[in-house]
């Protein structure tokens, strides 16, 4: 992203409605809507996310090594984590503005340590200005595409029109980029591929070498299935894979195309159930009809020495005999 193409340029293409629309969007305060507050209250939004983004990328150890630097205050009662660290340099650097902040350090090491937290590297043998400057650039580039993430497409396709730019492109990610880039967002197109057919329909032989556009131009799938019965060919399926079919029965593959090559379907029954119980690699349902059985096969057992016992607890009931056979 180079000065030139600087998020101000960029909000400078957009007409004051479209700058009023994205601050009443992003519900951002402003003291009027004249042009040049609208831009300012939302490069300072947009200077906000960068700042955000950029703490968040930072590893821990050069987000302490900046604090220490830049003499950022944690407070009394806050303890040196990450978390602190980070409220604590984003509060400073949006007090302070971007460009102050970053002027008030004489230190490269400090500077070049932010910009590779935005995503960029520093330019070589580049003077303090000349990092400052690149690292503002980057910190807002970064802002802007989070800003712009908000808003949905159709507005961006407006927004690129506002700046003049082309695109040809539905893409969400493309646009923000092409935006904040002021590029254009235009995709070359690979060119379509020429179709070349024959000038006359060919019978389907292999000395004739058709081609899949020769089949599919000359042939409608009927015709196709027709020749197909007639050879002995699978017929199932498009006209795609009919046609593709036929060229690979042409070229000598019937193992793959005949239907007395093809697999039959399994019925149900023929269907085995696979899912093994993981200690005896016994299926579920085998083992499942087996322990019906054994407990089918106990009940009866269960039952017939209950009958058992019954016998041989039953009491006999006295027999009443005569008076001249009972015993004086």
């Amino acid at each position: 992203m180079t000065a030139a193409a600087s998020v101000k340029n960029i909000l400078k293409s957009f007409s004051v409605k479209d700058l009023t629309t994205i601050v009443d969007a992003r519900d951002i305060l402003t003291q009027d809507y004249k042009r040049a507050t609208l831009m300012s209250a939302i490069l300072t939004r947009i200077e906000a996310e960068g700042i955000q983004q950029v703490t968040c990328n930072l590893k821990f150890a050069a987000l302490k090594f900046v604090c220490e630097q830049m003499d950022v205050a944690l407070g009394d009662r806050n303890k040196p984590t990450r978390p602190v660290f980070q409220k604590r340099l984003a509060e400073r650097m949006n007090e302070e503005g971007l460009a102050k902040f970053l002027n008030s350090t004489q230190l490269p090491q400090v500077i070049t340590t932010i910009l590779e937290a935005a995503g960029e590297f520093p330019i070589k043998d580049a003077s303090i200005e000349d990092l400052v400057n690149q690292t503002v650039l980057a910190i807002q580039f970064q802002g802007a595409s989070n800003f712009f993430f908000y808003f949905e497409t159709p507005f961006l396709r407006d927004l690129m029109d506002a700046a003049g730019l082309d695109y040809n492109t539905g893409s969400k990610a493309r646009l923000i980029q092409a935006l904040v880039s002021h590029d254009n967002a235009v995709t070359e197109r690979e060119p379509a591929e020429e179709i070349t057919y024959s000038s006359k329909k060919l019978s389907l032989k292999a000395k004739n070498n058709l081609s899949y556009h020769d089949i599919n131009e000359w042939y409608t799938l009927a015709e196709l299935v027709d020749w197909c019965e007639k050879k002995g060919v699978r017929t199932s399926g498009t006209k795609r894979e009919v046609v593709k079919r036929v060229m690979a029965y042409l070229g000598g593959d019937t193992e793959n195309t005949l239907k007395e090559n093809s697999k039959p379907k399994k019925t149900k029954k023929e269907v085995v159930y696979k899912s093994f119980n993981s200690r005896n690699n016994v299926p579920r349902k085998a083992k499942k009809a087996k322990k019906d059985t054994e407990d089918a096969e106990e009940d009866v057992q269960e039952e017939e020495v209950e009958v058992e016992k019954k016998r041989k607890t039953k009491k006999v009931k006295p027999v009443d005999l005569p008076q001249e056979m009972e015993v004086a």
